[in-house]
């Protein structure tokens, strides 16, 4: 009776200490995938129309977050335009003054997932608008740890320098379209704590 209590208590002792070791594994292969951003505007004597969102999640059920904003009310040019007036639209994002907040943005847990940021800039005034983006630290094709990264500027089908040197003329509209890409689902996304972008826009260049 005593040689089969050692026995069980050594397979119980076994299975405990096999038990822990694999929740230690497990700890220790937890990944995290996602980052936190935002987007500010700042404008001097133009009239703009800015539309905002990021895409995220898995392929088979995408998210969004967006906003719409502009810093003049009736017809541009009819009163002198002011900060720009931002409203939350699809997943509510924090709306904070001249900069909406998407707080923490997740990747799904598959190969090549993707965030998508998507901006889209509208000179609604007479005057030329030109367009200074930044975006600390990330820039185009570098890679951050496990994520790719690719920007695209474009008014219409032509590449438009965000560093504002170039301008709109009325009605023409830039998109910048910033994709993040996770490469690889065993390690985590630590590189890329603040994805935020600036937009700085004026009736003369930078």
């Amino acid at each position: 009776m005593k040689k089969k209590f050692k026995l069980f208590a050594t397979i119980g002792s076994l299975a405990l200490a096999i038990c822990m070791m694999t929740i230690g594994v497990l700890a220790a292969t937890q990944v995290t995938f996602s980052v936190t951003s935002s987007v500010s505007f700042t404008t001097d004597k133009v009239y703009v129309d800015v539309n905002g969102e990021v895409a995220y999640g898995a392929t088979a059920s995408r998210q969004t977050k967006s906003f719409t904003g502009k810093n003049y009310t009736g017809v541009a040019g009819s009163a002198p335009a002011g900060d720009i007036t931002l409203t939350a639209g699809t997943g509510s994002p924090t709306i904070s003054g001249t900069e909406a907040q998407f707080g923490n943005i997740q990747f799904a847990e598959e190969v090549n997932n993707q965030i998508v940021y998507k901006f889209t800039i509208t000179n609604k005034g007479t005057n030329p608008c030109f367009v200074e983006v930044t975006i600390p630290a990330y820039e185009s094709g570098v890679t951050a740890t496990n994520v790719t990264i690719v920007t695209e500027c474009k008014k219409g089908e032509q590449n438009f320098a965000h560093d504002g040197s170039a301008s709109l003329a009325t009605n023409e509209t830039m998109i910048l379209t910033y994709t993040l890409t996770l490469t690889d689902v065993s390690k985590s996304v630590d590189s890329l704590t603040d994805v935020d972008f600036t937009f700085n826009m004026q009736n003369v260049a930078f």
